[in-house]
């Protein structure tokens, strides 16, 4: 009797692992006819034009012929590394390591593995009909449905009083310096809430709030406007309830520990089903892994039934703790081979980042499943005389230059690449500052008056038709709305007027939008960053498109900040290592280059 009841079926996450892992190839394209034209030759042993389109299709997706000179230049520099690599390997007798005959043979049953199942599975694999990929779309809609939406403006109030910009693991942050104020937050943002829905403007609300004692007022940030999608934020709590119960016009207020968001509802978008024509590639692929999948659980579940699997060890129960011991413990037995406990401590460790007290149950007997399925798998490719079948040698043999390659390099130049010293980090830091420096950000309202007098334009997508005289026009009412807001007037309430008399004699204006912006993030070929980033609080400034112009008003201003050395000595540290190793395998390579005879066909 077994000690525990393992699901008969592996994950298919697990069985995507397993695939990944062996690198499953395209049995077509490993059997299409191979061009033995020599490109170059490495102390006598050549490399083919066939191998540099393998590169080139796994490297870019694209053929040989469709790549620029340079890419393929690279290709071929690649390719003379790996012989030069793999020959010094040999010399240093890196093949009678034992840790990398063990890595070896791992890598033969893996070659093993993958013939067996394209032999069994993947060759084998049927070409849905459309009648098949209709009926599984139409099983599965809730996954080709996009969910609804909803275009809000929000405010938070926080339940501190001030705030400051400040850096954290490479991020603007705001960190509270004040004393927490939460039940006067609740009643400043009930406050809001009936502010807003009596119909008082947000910002002047905001204003009036900023303008009391610093000292004692819940921090109230900008008003911001935005699309969310139901489901996608605040999983785990009532965001979703709250925002899509509310009808457009209506306000709400959403809880968080630090702070309250008051959400006003602009407009709600339903969810919409993608029509199978526009993604039935997608639904193709989908059904195919889950036909494989399922085939490949049924040859499992086959190779099962014919083997004798005998569970030794309950993995269940207890905790796992690494041990020299545990390479005589046993787990398992399926058929002629053992799984021991460490072997499936070192299959957890690869499979899973946490630490091996926090592994499920279910991890666990998944774990499990896996070793057992390679087991069977590496067993029945024996049975079929695998071993001696050319296509397994090939995809060995090009393992085995890769793990002697890589072992190389790691004993020749990553092993042996000295830490920088914090001197070298802080001069590093002080060359690259500007890497390392968080661009100005502004908060800005805005809205664009278009160059056309035809506001239906913009709500069929059809093209908007610009004129002379709409240009003009379009640029005088963009001046008039700007003296408008340096005047001290309200944006809504402005353009209120122009909504009102919209005709064709009137430019199209757009909702007033609110948003965050950083220095280079748009328009960066223009003047927009001159414009923008030259406004103080409270200024407005225009710029203007080919089919638009935009009145910007800036609301807060967040200079540019360095982050302090500490913060970002860990990154400095990766990115002058990687700078050192590529220097140095560069070098490595042309000390190897000069001892070896390398002919180059390619012109």
């Amino acid at each position: 009797m077994p000690i525990l009841n393992i699901n008969p079926n592996i994950l298919f996450t697990l069985i995507l692992v397993i695939v990944t892992f062996f690198g499953f190839a395209n049995t077509a394209h490993a059997n299409s006819q191979k061009d033995i034209t020599v490109v170059a030759e490495v102390d006598g042993e050549i490399i083919t034009l066939s191998e540099l389109e393998e590169a080139a299709i796994g490297s870019s997706k694209k053929s040989w012929s469709e790549l620029d000179e340079s890419s393929k230049l690279s290709i071929i520099e690649n390719k003379i590394a790996e012989r030069l690599l793999y020959k010094e390997a040999l010399n240093k007798k890196l093949n009678e390591d034992p840790d990398i005959i063990k890595a070896l043979e791992a890598a033969n049953r893996g070659a093993l593995i993958k013939r067996l199942i394209d032999l069994e599975i993947t060759s084998k694999m049927p070409t849905p009909t459309l009648d098949e990929v209709t009926a599984y779309y139409e099983k599965n809609k809730a996954i080709y449905s996009t969910p609804e939406e909803a275009d809000i403006e929000y405010l938070n109030v926080l339940k501190s009083t001030v705030i400051e910009p400040t850096t954290q693991d490479g991020k603007l942050v705001w960190t509270t310096k004040g004393k927490r104020v939460e039940e006067e937050a609740r009643k400043v943002a009930q406050d809001i809430k009936e502010a807003i829905l009596k119909g008082e403007d947000i910002n002047e609300i905001i204003n009036r709030y900023r303008s009391l004692d610093p000292e004692k007022t819940p921090w109230v940030d900008q008003k911001q406007r935005t699309m969310v999608a139901k489901g996608r934020y605040y999983k785990t709590m009532n965001f979703d309830e709250i925002v899509f119960n509310l009808k457009e016009g209506e306000v709400g207020t959403f809880e968080l520990s630090d702070r309250i968001m008051i959400i006003k509802m602009i407009k709600r978008m339903p969810g919409s089903l993608q029509a199978l024509k526009d993604i039935e590639p997608k639904v193709l692929n989908r059904l195919k892994e889950e036909i494989w999948a399922t085939r490949y659980n049924n040859f499992i579940d086959s190779l099962k039934n014919s083997t004798k699997i005998t569970y030794k060890y309950d993995i269940t129960k207890g905790q796992l703790t690494e041990s020299p011991n545990n390479q005589n413990i046993i787990v398992a037995e399926v058929g002629n081979e053992k799984i021991t406990l460490n072997e499936f401590i070192d299959t957890a460790k690869r499979t899973f980042t946490m630490r091996l007290i926090e592994l499920t149950i279910h991890d666990k007997v998944n774990i499990l499943e896996r070793l057992i399925a390679e087991k069977l798998l590496h067993q029945e490719s024996l049975n079929r005389r695998l071993d001696k079948d050319p296509n397994v040698s090939k995809t060995f043999e090009k393992t085995k230059r890769g793990i002697l390659a890589k072992n190389l390099v790691d004993r020749e130049i990553t092993s042996k690449i000295p830490s920088p010293t914090p001197k070298e980090i802080a001069a590093y830091f002080e060359e690259k500052k500007a890497d390392y420096t968080m661009p100005a950000k502004a908060g800005i309202e805005f809205i664009n008056v278009y160059k056309s007098f035809v506001p239906v334009a913009r709500q069929t997508n059809q093209p908007i038709i610009t004129t002379n005289k709409a240009e003009e026009e379009a640029r005088k009412v963009a001046q008039n709305i700007k003296e408008a807001l340096s005047a001290g007037k309200d944006f809504n309430e402005i353009i209120k007027n122009y909504k009102t008399s919209a005709s064709e004699n009137n430019p199209w204006i757009d909702e007033v939008s609110a948003g965050e912006i950083s220095k280079g993030m748009l328009f960066k070929n223009t003047n927009f960053d001159e414009i923008v980033f030259n406004l103080q609080e409270g200024e407005v400034g225009t710029f203007e498109l080919s089919d638009r112009i935009m009145v910007i008003k800036v609301l807060k201003r967040i200079p540019a900040i360095t982050q302090p050395l500490q913060d970002v000595e860990p990154a400095i540290l990766g990115r002058l290592k990687e700078e050192i190793f590529a220097a140095t395998y560069k070098d490595y390579l042309s000390r190897l280059k000069e001892s070896s005879k390398i002919i180059l066909h390619y012109k």
